[in-house]
């Protein structure tokens, strides 16, 4: 019979499943999350307390000779991390970067829109990014996961902080001034009515601009 789990913060499908032993795409797919699926409409994004249902592991047999060694390798497939790394509002184009995360090391280049892009594993909770020459590096510790959706108050806050906005704390408070002062000045920077009150046009323009 499936069994359903409870997300925690910083719980995301590739993790949930990866620690269950399925693929992301066997649970986020599968008919008894259909409801959470049109909810949330990303896997990637969930909120704490949702409900995920888990199906069972299919048994596969395979045909091997009983007097041999054999060796049988599980196919995965990589999840990858994408951020665009800024600084006062332009990309860090071609710069190297070095990504640390569960005692690997991952190091490239950024795009012309400095943008990173790596695998990672499924199941990594944090993360550290440096981005730069030593003498002109930018470092981020992330927390892998943790992001919720926008129609939350508190997904609204984490785009707005990792943007570079003093929000405050990250919690469900509409109203806490420094929240309120961070959208205002986003809505002014982004052309909007710069009320700061949170409406359509600013959550459909702060998703654009975060990338989800």
């Amino acid at each position: 019979m499936p069994t359903t789990y409870r997300v925690r913060e910083g719980d995301c499908f590739v993790s949930i499943a990866e620690s269950h032993g399925h693929f992301w795409q066997t649970v986020w797919y599968h008919d008894g999350n259909a409801e959470l699926r049109s909810q949330r409409k990303d896997p990637h994004l969930l909120v704490p307390g949702d409900i995920v249902d888990i199906p069972d592991l299919q048994r596969q047999e395979v045909a091997a000779a009983a007097d041999a060694r054999h060796k049988f390798r599980r196919k995965g497939v990589p999840s990858k991390i994408r951020i665009r790394v800024l600084r006062e509002g332009e990309p860090r184009r071609n710069q190297p970067f070095r990504l640390e995360f569960d005692g690997q090391t991952v190091t490239g280049k950024t795009t012309g829109d400095g943008l990173v892009e790596a695998a990672i594993f499924g199941t990594a909770k944090k993360a550290r990014l440096l981005v730069g020459t030593e003498y002109d590096q930018d470092i981020f510790d992330l927390d892998l996961g943790h992001l919720e959706p926008v129609t939350e108050i508190r997904g609204i806050k984490q785009r707005l902080q990792n943007l570079g906005y003093d929000v405050g704390e990250i919690d469900g408070d509409p109203a806490a001034a420094e929240f309120v002062t961070a959208l205002g000045e986003f809505q002014a920077k982004h052309e909007l009515d710069a009320t700061g009150r949170l409406d359509d046009a600013t959550k459909t323009t702060l998703e654009s601009t975060y990338g989800c």
